[in-house]
């Protein structure tokens, strides 16, 4: 069963040049525990587009089974969506203390992630160019 991170670090968001656009969205976050496994990005549905143009996702990862040690540890997420709501302008992700938003289409907070000419064909993106 999956349950929320303890708080998200950084949000990350890119439009990809297809057509129709994609869109790319990447959270780092914290974790209570060492173990957790398979961390994810659940979008909220909306049965009418949010007025300021925020998509929201839940970061959502797998707890240990058993014994773990007690220490915060890195966590991240990441979706690739092939078609965007032509609505979206930014993503903001919950976690269980906090929440964050990226309110700059195609501002990138974690360095490295896309290539360097601002391409973002590829996924999963390359760490470290």
């Amino acid at each position: 069963m999956q349950a929320k991170i303890l708080e998200v670090d950084s949000v990350s968001m890119a439009m990809t040049k297809s057509m129709p656009p994609g869109l790319l969205v990447h959270a780092i976050g914290k974790v209570s525990t060492s173990g957790w496994t398979n961390a994810t990005l659940i979008p909220h549905i909306y049965v009418q587009e949010p007025p300021d143009g925020i998509w929201d996702f839940d970061m959502v990862a797998e707890p240990p089974k058993g014994m773990a040690l007690q220490i915060v540890s890195p966590i991240g997420a990441s979706l690739h969506m092939e078609v965007a709501p032509s609505w979206v302008k930014a993503v903001r992700v919950h976690a269980s203390r906090n929440s964050m938003t990226n309110e700059d289409v195609g501002a990138l907070a974690a360095p490295g992630l896309f290539p360097a000419d601002g391409g973002v064909d590829t996924f999963p993106w390359v760490v470290g160019q």
